[in-house]
């Protein structure tokens, strides 16, 4: 019996992780040298204290364990006590003695430099993703530039014409919107996220814009088929975004239908692979997309659309993939439209990292 316990101490010691146990009195019984580190704490200031002695990141799952029996696997949290807070994921569990009384434990892991590659990724993507657009805007801005340029050179001899002055007016002022929506786009591309993910609900902001889009659907005679699952779980995400996300989304449905059609709106919990995840499909029975056209509405400044400026799946995507979500599109099987396919982690998603095992969607 020794030797296990020594082997049991040795292994506290050793791991990576941190562990905090308590007992039935709610007693810190072990608190290893890495939840020393992590916290900042040493170990003789809190064995054998209350909960209520350390970090509220740890306590607060712990005292829910002993209180509720509710515990966690692979959840996100922070230390608090730190500055800047420590991001942190951790897992709990009740801990039986033969009395039948419990305590609990919990076990966590600093997840600061896992944010810090994906800040370093999302900046590197960006980067490429501007030099990109940048070379594509100096060519979308040439357009309206000509024109405008046509128009001064002209205007010292057709001055005193009104109906000159009218027309160029109208040109110059719509060449100059255009630039200056193409720059704004270009920028909120760029722009890195400045957003506090929260849990929301995905039906409220789903039905917020759809109210934005009802007059216009109207009027183009396209009628809305909502159908959402009644046990739909909240999703990680910023409600500002989460609109704009959708509010793009739903207009490209719509304009694919100028002569009228249906827009279908479903929202469910993913299955299968996507298991974990909260589904969303937007589906029109406009004039679709071909096949091979499907990934490059993505690109920038690729449009389908007479006029299009190219940037809204663009900027739809980035927002998707700034949640750790997915987008993509599909062909209708019937051969009449498209259908928006949007994943979003669920709040309640087991997200694997590190010694446990990787989850197949989550990219550092």
């Amino acid at each position: 019996m020794r030797w296990m316990k020594e082997y049991s101490e040795s292994v506290l010691r050793n791991m990576q992780g941190g562990v905090v146990t308590v007992d039935a009195d709610r007693k810190i019984v072990v608190f290893n040298p890495a939840a020393e580190r992590l916290t900042g704490r040493p170990a003789e200031e809190v064995l054998g204290k209350p909960l209520s002695a350390i970090d509220r990141g740890i306590s607060g799952p712990l005292r829910e364990a002993l209180e509720d029996g509710r515990v966690y696997t692979h959840q996100e949290g922070i230390l608090n006590d730190h500055t800047p807070p420590i991001p942190i994921i951790f897992s709990t569990s009740l801990l039986h003695d033969p009395s039948g009384r419990h305590g609990a434990v919990m076990v966590f892991s600093d997840l600061s430099y896992i944010r810090r590659l994906e800040q370093e990724r999302s900046l590197a993507e960006r980067m490429v993703l501007v030099g990109t657009m940048a070379a594509e805007l100096a060519h979308e801005i040439k357009n309206p530039l000509v024109s405008i340029r046509t128009f001064t050179e002209l205007l010292p001899e057709r001055h005193e014409d009104p109906e000159f002055r009218r027309y160029f007016q109208e040109v110059a002022l719509k060449e100059l919107d255009r630039i200056n929506a193409l720059i704004a786009q270009l920028s909120e591309t760029a722009r890195p996220p400045s957003f506090q993910k929260a849990p929301i609900d995905l039906r409220e902001v789903i039905e917020y814009t759809l109210m934005l889009i009802e007059e216009r659907a109207r009027k183009s005679e396209v009628r809305i088929v909502r159908d959402y699952d009644p046990g739909l779980p909240q999703v990680m995400g910023e409600t500002t975004r989460m609109r704009q996300l959708f509010l793009n989304l739903l207009y490209n449905a719509l304009e694919a239908m100028p002569e009228g059609g249906t827009l279908t709106v479903s929202a469910a919990r993913g299955d299968g692979t996507w298991d974990g995840y909260v589904e969303v499909r937007i589906r029109d029975t406009g004039k679709g997309i071909p096949e091979d056209r499907l990934e490059r509405v993505f690109d920038p400044f690729f449009s389908t659309k007479e006029g299009g400026m190219g940037l809204g799946l663009t900027i739809c995507r980035r927002i998707v993939q700034d949640f750790k979500g997915d987008l993509h599109l599909e062909c209708n099987p019937e051969g009449r439209g498209v259908t928006a396919f949007v994943r979003l982690p669920a709040v309640d998603r087991k997200e694997v990292i590190g010694v446990v095992g990787a989850d197949p969607h989550w990219t550092p």
